[in-house]
């Protein structure tokens, strides 16, 4: 079975670029996206027509943590957000570059099943 599962990347951070924050950011992000496939998949094996997004909401603060950590998500693939949220816990980023203020960050994961 192929797996669509497409990691929009979008950040919400106001009056602030930082290249080495937005690859740290990447990579922390693909790595989410490898964590939640085998349960997307699982998903699908029951529900196949499961698609929709979850938002993440986070802030990073300047050691790589991650405060504040909210998620919206479609009904349809609801039941991933724990597994989203047991990756995040605790998690710090390690920040090619430092920051000196929180980072607010969004990001949309866009959850599509294959077409057949």
């Amino acid at each position: 079975m192929k797996l669509l599962l497409l990691l929009l990347i979008g950040f919400a951070v106001p009056a602030f670029t930082n290249d080495g924050v937005t690859a740290s950011l990447r990579d922390f992000l693909t790595d989410l996206n490898e964590t939640v496939r085998a349960p997307y998949e699982e998903l699908l094996e029951s529900e196949p027509d499961a698609a929709g997004t979850i938002t993440l909401h986070f802030d990073v603060m300047p050691d790589g943590a991650l405060w504040n950590v909210d998620m919206e998500a479609d009904s349809s693939i609801a039941c991933l957000v724990p597994v989203l949220e047991n990756a995040m816990d605790g998690t710090m980023i390690e920040l090619d570059e430092p920051i000196i203020e929180p980072v607010a960050v969004t990001v949309p994961m866009v959850f599509s099943a294959p077409a057949e």
